[in-house]
């Protein structure tokens, strides 16, 4: 996975170095163990539950597009689904990122489940549209919304700070399960 698109000397070099220590290094680095596994995938699931809220918290019968969606101000794509969206990719395994990702058929069960558990909720499914629908899109329209349009500095700091701890705990689950 991380000599995809490499040199065979930059392949050679990594593949060596990681059967050389630099994951039992990074593990006990970064403190990834059964117990830290546990308490990150619990924190991915309520980030997902917190985000797929989001979601779902719409005047309107159906579910928002967006996360801070306001049609009446013109709001639609913003900064926390390109973040959220972003970080997710590593548990959600987006189609258009399948170059850099690992291979279905190699993926530990328990990281396959908890992918497919998490592309089916709200939240699962916003980030893969996120990437279906503006990755590697035209952006000469895009326009940049005024933070104040919709007051978004104080919410959108609170989803950057739960997305942030979804990636830290994705690292944790995921080293743990290689």
């Amino acid at each position: 996975l991380m000599t995809a698109h490499t040199s065979k000397v930059e392949s050679f070099v990594f593949n060596t170095a990681l059967d050389q220590g630099i994951s039992h290094g990074m593990k006990k680095l970064m403190r990834v163990n059964e117990e830290s596994a546990v308490v990150s995938e619990k924190a991915i699931r309520e980030v997902f539950a917190r985000v797929s809220n989001q979601i779902l918290a719409s005047s309107e019968q159906k579910p928002k597009q967006y996360l801070f969606e306001d049609k009446q101000n013109g709001v639609g794509f913003t900064s926390a689904d390109l973040t959220f969206a972003a970080l997710s990719s590593v548990l959600l395994c987006p189609k258009e990122l399948a170059p850099l990702q690992l291979p279905e058929n190699q993926m530990p069960k328990e990281l396959f489940s908890l992918r497919n558990e998490l592309r089916d909720t709200p939240a699962g499914k916003h980030a893969l549209r996120m990437y279906e629908t503006h990755r590697f899109k035209n952006t000469e329209r895009s326009v940049v919304i005024p933070k104040s349009a919709l007051g978004r500095n104080r919410v959108s700091n609170r989803v950057y700070a739960v997305v942030g701890v979804a990636l830290a705990a994705s690292g944790s689950f995921i080293a743990s399960r290689l």
